[in-house]
């Protein structure tokens, strides 16, 4: 039995010590790099720095 993972959303989320922030539509196919990358950016426009930046993708699992 074959399982191919197809992704359907992939999000950015941000871990504050108060807090999180969720960041949807992000491309499916961007790289950990971009993520990352993306991450830095937002967190260097904020007076609070982000604790962990967090790479959440769902994916549908199906059998071929």
């Amino acid at each position: 039995m074959a399982v191919v993972s197809n992704t359907l959303k992939t999000k950015l989320k941000l871990d504050y010590e108060e807090g999180s922030k969720i960041y949807s539509n992000c491309r499916e196919d961007a790289s950990d790099e971009n993520i990352y990358q993306a991450g830095i950016i937002i967190t260097s426009l904020q007076s609070t720095p982000a604790e962990k930046l967090i790479k959440i993708t769902e994916a549908e699992l199906t059998n071929i």
